[in-house]
């Protein structure tokens, strides 16, 4: 076994999803795992290509979006310690794009391996339906703020944005406060379908608004919340 694959299978038992199996069971159930790296901007799958392996992001972030007529919808954005590839069992062509944003590694394992070890461990499978059930969530709740203003779409998508670093893996390490919240001005376009002038006009006003600072320096957006 190499040294990559090692570290992919001492990460994972750390995953909340994975941390009822240990090291040797990992490495029983998901024997073809590996260990890979994507730099920025990098393609890792698309709708035009067949996958069947599932990703767990170690570091790094990634982008998941569709695209029609050259324009470009994200409609989320993983952080480390997230699971995400091809769940659909009736075609190995993925809906979406997956892209690298930032430098990024992760651990890649075969679906037919993911399957098995649901199928193996009762609790686990519990634990993916439950991680299922809130993504959902949380998609219904984006789709929600199309129905707002273009200043509450972006704000209400932000604070999305900000429970779902909390509640990822790495928003542990931060306590109460969360993992730094930084998206550029196109980025905040493409998740909210609106274009870029509206969305820095609408950044303004919400700064003026006392609802977010942006640290000039570090780029890390601060939520306020609604004055009553």
């Amino acid at each position: 076994m190499n040294p990559d694959q090692i570290k992919s299978f001492c990460y994972l038992s750390q995953f909340d999803l994975f941390d009822a199996l240990s090291d040797s069971e990992l490495k029983k159930e998901a024997p073809s795992m590996h260990g890979k790296k994507f730099k920025k901007g990098e393609i890792i799958y698309s709708p035009h290509q067949e996958i069947d392996h599932i990703y767990v992001l170690k570091e790094g972030e990634v982008i998941l979006y569709h695209s029609h007529e050259g324009k470009q919808e994200t409609f989320d954005t993983i952080g480390p310690g997230t699971l995400f590839g091809n769940f659909n069992v009736c075609s190995l062509k993925p809906s979406h794009y997956a892209e690298a944003t930032r430098d990024s590694s992760m651990c890649v394992f075969p679906i037919q391996d993911f399957m098995n070890i649901l199928q193996t461990k009762p609790d686990l499978m519990m634990r993916f339906i439950q991680n299922m059930a809130e993504r959902l969530q949380d998609y219904e709740s984006r789709f929600k703020n199309n129905l707002h203003t273009a200043k509450e779409t972006i704000y209400e998508e932000l604070s999305r944005l900000k429970k779902k670093k909390s509640r990822s893996f790495i928003g542990k390490f931060f306590g109460s406060d969360g993992p730094p919240l930084r998206l550029t001005h196109e980025q905040i376009a493409s998740l909210t379908g609106l274009n870029r002038v509206t969305v820095t006009r609408s950044l303004k006003e919400l700064k003026e608004d006392g609802l977010l600072n942006i640290n000039a320096e570090t780029g890390v957006i601060e939520l306020n919340d609604f004055k009553n």
